[in-house]
């Protein structure tokens, strides 16, 4: 399911560009999330959210 479709895009204010862009990167980088999982962080830290505490908090529960 893309950013599009996920529904989630309309409370995030981002271009298609950059979305097709994190998609991208995600893909080519294998990172295990979905892409409404990858929308809600990037909503995340819009908010200022700190990347750090979001990557640990990834990583804690995601079992890695």
């Amino acid at each position: 399911m893309s950013f599009q479709q996920s529904g989630l895009k309309e409370n995030i204010q981002l271009s298609d560009e950059t979305i097709e862009l994190i998609e991208s990167l995600a893909l080519l980088l294998h990172v295990p999330l979905t892409s409404s999982q990858l929308l809600i962080c990037v909503g995340l830290l819009q908010k200022g959210v700190s990347h750090r505490s979001l990557v640990e908090a990834i990583t804690r529960y995601s079992g890695k």
